[in-house]
Parts: structure tokens; sequence; C-alpha cells
């Protein structure tokens, strides 16, 4: 490391906000495969259905998506945006992300220029891709509520069978 150089958070950012984020953004990930699941079941249909796409497709999808929303996620513990403000940002990034890079991901993949326009015809109103947008709007209004109530010094909740003495 350079002479200088801090191997802490940045300046601004709150301590144990990378881990909060990180922490919702494994809750997103979780969510979005069981949503995925439960809707591919659902609905009997694929959740990617170009099936010359391979498997690679939708995991890129969704890792791209995954990081701009940690991204914004690690931010929002700093500005605390209103909680419907959090939803629409993180909800429309993750879509336009998603739909972005899965029409020239499958353009490439497909080498039919025409797949610039048909493949976001055919998957802006996809269930799937509403389902990983809205979930990610979810994570983007829980995740910092929890961390700023956590930092703020209330005690946490307590169960009827706990003690006081129970940390």
């Amino acid at each position: 490391m350079p002479p200088g150089a801090s191997a802490g958070p940045s300046p601004g950012t709150p301590p144990g906000a990378t881990l909060a984020a990180a922490l919702g953004l494994v809750t997103w990930f979780a969510l979005v495969i069981a949503a995925l699941g439960f809707l591919s079941l659902a609905l009997d249909a694929d959740v990617v259905p170009e099936s010359d796409a391979g498997p690679a497709l939708g995991a890129v999808l969704l890792l791209l998506a995954g990081a701009a929303l940690f991204l914004l996620l690690r931010r929002w513990m700093r500005t605390r945006p209103a909680p419907t403000t959090a939803f629409l940002v993180a909800a429309v990034v993750v879509y336009a992300i998603h739909l972005t890079a899965g029409t020239i991901g499958y353009t490439l993949i497909s080498a039919r220029l025409g797949e610039l326009v048909a493949y976001p015809i055919r998957h802006a109103i996809s269930p799937f891709l509403l389902a990983v947008a809205a979930l990610a709007g979810v994570v983007a209004i829980i995740v910092p509520v929890m961390y700023r109530s956590r930092r703020s010094g209330r005690p946490r909740g307590r169960w009827p069978w706990e003690g006081e003495d129970e940390p």
C-alpha cells in the first residue's frame, strides 16, 4: 500500500456501510433467485427464453445489476434518501441496466442486429425483469432504514422469552 493510503473506509462513508450494503446485496440475490424460481414454475416459462443465449447471460445481467445496487446502497447509507426515492431509483437503475446489458449481450451472442430492437420489446414487461427491479427497490428501502436504526443507539427489540441479562 502506498504511503498515506488508508485501508479503512473512504471519508464520509459511515462505519459498517460497506458491510450493510453487501448484506443487502446478498439478500437481494437470494430474493431474486427465489422469485425467479417461483415465477418460472407458476408461469411455466424460462427466465431467459432465448435458448441460444447460453447459461451465462442471465447471471451476468444479475451481476451487473447487483453491482449498481451495491453502489447505490453504499451511497444511501450516507445520504439518506426518502424511501419512495430510494425505491424508484433502485428499481429504475436495476431495470435499465438489466435491459440494456441484456440487449447488448444477446445481440452480440446471436449476431443479429435486429435484436437491438427485438430484445427490449420482448423483455420490457417481462414479469422476471419487473420482479428483479421491484425487489431491488424493496431492498433499497429496507437496508438503509435497518442500518440507521442499528446505529442510532436504540436497544434492539427483545422477544418475550428473552431476559434482560441476555445480549
